[in-house]
């Protein structure tokens, strides 16, 4: 009876702690969820040091300090988590977004290339991948990846962005297309009026293209 007590008391102490960092974490979560960035980040970071092995949490604290502007402290949580569970694609996703925002297009390619290895059906993953080759000038590339997250996660912001690549391209009636069906899909997005317009006119469908322009101007 003695033995079995005391590893009774052996073991409650961890169990406490689990609990606690739990609700830390779901007190974080709420709070990330409301943007309460800076309450969101303080107990995420109260939960970490009661189990510092939590990839997810660092992960999310990692996600709040982004969506705050904090990228550097952002990138050290996702690279904790990446080291935690190396064949999450979700971190390395996070990770590859930060080096982007940190404008250093190479280390973000890589970790975007390996998110899509380890998941292929990460529509994000193919669009960032999709933007960064777009700002690297590589058009065709940019174009496999875009229309891949368009068929994983059809939308219309991805639509203006193939259009965009297809403009590029020089494929102006398959940019319109794209372009006319972000407009469909979100009649009030602004950015799909003026990037129509600018083809339109391109192709000389001047009225047309003063039409977007004004719808553009006036969301």
């Amino acid at each position: 009876f003695l033995l079995a007590f005391f590893l009774l008391l052996l073991l409650l102490p961890a169990n406490i702690t689990a609990q606690t960092a739990a609700e830390y974490h779901k007190r974080a979560t709420q709070l990330a969820q409301a943007k309460s960035w800076d309450e969101a980040i303080a107990n995420y970071r109260n939960a970490l040091p009661l189990d510092p092995k939590d990839a997810v949490t660092h992960y999310d604290l990692g996600l709040a300090l982004k969506y705050k502007g904090e990228n550097r402290e952002a990138l050290k949580e996702f690279e904790a988590a990446v080291e935690l569970r190396p064949k999450w694609a979700e971190a390395h996703y996070g990770l590859g977004v930060v080096w982007h925002d940190l404008q250093d297009l190479d280390a973000a390619s890589k970790e975007l290339r390996t998110a899509a290895v380890l998941d292929p059906t990460h529509a994000a993953t193919h669009r960032m991948l999709g933007r960064i080759l777009s700002e690297q000038n590589n058009f065709t590339d940019a174009e496999h990846e875009l229309k891949l997250a368009l068929r994983l996660k059809p939308s219309a912001d991805t639509h203006v962005e193939v259009g965009v690549v297809e403009g590029q391209l020089g494929n102006l009636n398959e940019a319109a297309a794209h372009f006319r069906e972000a407009v469909r899909l979100n009649p009030k997005l602004a950015a799909a009026h003026l990037m129509l317009g600018v083809v339109l006119r391109r192709q000389g469908d001047h009225n047309g293209a003063l039409d977007h322009f004004r719808t553009a101007t006036q969301l």
